[in-house]
């Protein structure tokens, strides 16, 4: 976000930052929210400081590319308050504070944002694919799999240059996976494949080709329309409803089960994305 122009709109003054000194610091936002600020403050809770030629006096405008609410929360954490409470406040919210924090090294605010952060990597995948590249790579290989299955063109917009074409071929590992699965298991059908039941005839009867005509569509769609993403979590892709429909059969039943277990083992061998860089 740009820094605010100063001349053009009329600025407020916080609230809750609003006392000055002649040893105050006055902050701008981008939407003109003025933040008056002792530098003592600052040099207590943060490595960023303004230029040390800098007039200290309320009259000095320094003006930064962060909202106000933003600011708010950052400089309530520069004056250690107690309980900056982060719940219930958006994630885009805290991943902007995380931004500031990590920008301006108030590291109170760091340390806080990065464990609300770590907790939502799941949710919101390309957001903290952002956020640990930045400042925590060590993080990378633990979101880049949720970042799966989606369209080039978005990770084109978040990921660095250098990183796009390892997350290609990352991408392109999950989905082959996905793609394979779906051809497996359209040709191995329980009681004819390496697999066999105990049963013969298959003891779903004249319902056989029936279940595994659904269970095949079941999986070919949890699998390939999310791009490969299902294959992170499989307990929601060989679901209890799939199980049930070869309730009669505990041959089919065993046959779906080890799948799952060949698929989970697949899926673990894949690359860290790391790997790919």
């Amino acid at each position: 976000m740009a820094a605010p122009n100063l001349t053009s709109t009329p600025s407020r003054v916080s609230e809750r930052f609003s006392s000055s000194s002649a040893t105050t610091i006055t902050f701008v936002s981008s939407d003109n929210m003025r933040f008056n600020i002792e530098r003592a403050r600052l040099d207590r809770a943060a490595d960023f400081v303004p230029p040390q030629d800098l007039q200290s006096s309320p009259t000095e405008l320094v003006p930064l590319t962060e909202d106000a609410g933003t600011l708010d929360l950052l400089f309530r954490f520069v004056y250690c308050e107690r309980h900056v409470s982060l719940e219930g406040m958006s994630f885009e919210r805290i991943a902007a504070l995380a931004e500031a924090a990590e920008k301006y090294l108030v590291y109170s605010a760091m340390a806080i944002c990065h464990i609300y952060m770590k907790a939502q990597y799941k949710a919101h995948p390309l957001e903290f694919m952002q956020y640990a590249i930045r400042h925590y790579p060590e993080l990378v290989d633990t979101v880049a799999p949720y970042t799966v299955g989606n369209e080039l063109v978005i990770m084109k917009d978040i990921l660095p240059g250098g990183y796009v074409v390892p997350w290609v071929l990352f991408n392109t590992a999950y989905y082959e996976i996905a793609q394979h699965t779906t051809r497996w298991i359209n040709k191995h059908l329980g009681h004819y494949g390496p697999i066999q039941c105990h049963n013969r005839p298959c003891a779903l009867g004249e319902g056989e080709d029936e279940a595994w005509g659904w269970l095949e569509r079941e999986l070919a769609h949890a699998l390939l329309t999310t791009g490969g993403r299902g294959l992170l979590d499989l307990d929601k892709v060989f679901t209890d409803e799939m199980m049930h429909s070869l309730e009669r059969c505990e041959g089919c039943q065993q046959t779906l089960r080890l799948w799952k277990k060949e698929l989970e083992r697949v899926v673990g061998e894949v690359p860290k994305f790391t790997s790919f860089l």
